[in-house]
């Protein structure tokens, strides 16, 4: 018999359940587990975030206790992110041309608005929202870049805890 420890990573792909089942059933799904996503969503279109949000939905729905946490980010953090310093924004859109993908014009989300509609379309409700300029991580940026470039670069991106609302 395998046992995990508390912090298990497994790879999966996102947009096929039956992947995305078989990465969690190793977990006793009657105790609470978090998943995370991070880095992810702002690479889908629209209809890949359609399938990805459903996926979430049904591994919610049958484990009620579980907990989202992901970094959902609207076109309108990505301007602020692009915007924020010449060298930040030469890396992200070297990443956004590697994967060959028009990330900005195909993410569903416009602003925050947007983002709280798809949840509750989904069933999915966001328990708490976290701006990254509020996570100790991002404040160690003082050591390494000014108060007010560390201040663009971070914007109003935030954390979010989502769980299923039946």
């Amino acid at each position: 018999e395998m046992t995990r420890g508390l912090h298990h990573c497994c790879g999966a792909d996102v947009l096929d359940l039956g992947s995305v089942f078989a990465a969690i059933e190793q977990l006793d799904t009657r105790f609470p587990f978090t998943l995370v996503t991070e880095g992810l969503l702002l690479y889908f279109s629209s209809e890949e975030m359609e399938t990805f949000f459903g996926n979430i939905r049904s591994i919610l729905e049958r484990s009620p206790q579980a907990v989202w946490v992901t970094d959902i980010v609207s076109r309108a953090n990505m301007s602020d992110l692009l915007a924020s310093c010449p060298r930040v924004a030469k890396g992200v859109r070297s990443i956004f041309n590697a994967t060959g993908r028009a990330v900005i014009p195909e993410n569903p989300f416009e602003h925050d608005e947007d983002i709280y509609e798809w949840l509750d379309r989904f069933h999915l409700n966001a328990e708490s929202v976290v701006y990254l300029r509020d996570v100790p991580s991002t404040r160690e940026m003082k050591d390494r870049v000014d108060d007010d470039t560390r201040k663009q670069i971070v914007g109003e991106r935030k954390i979010w805890r989502i769980r299923y609302s039946a």
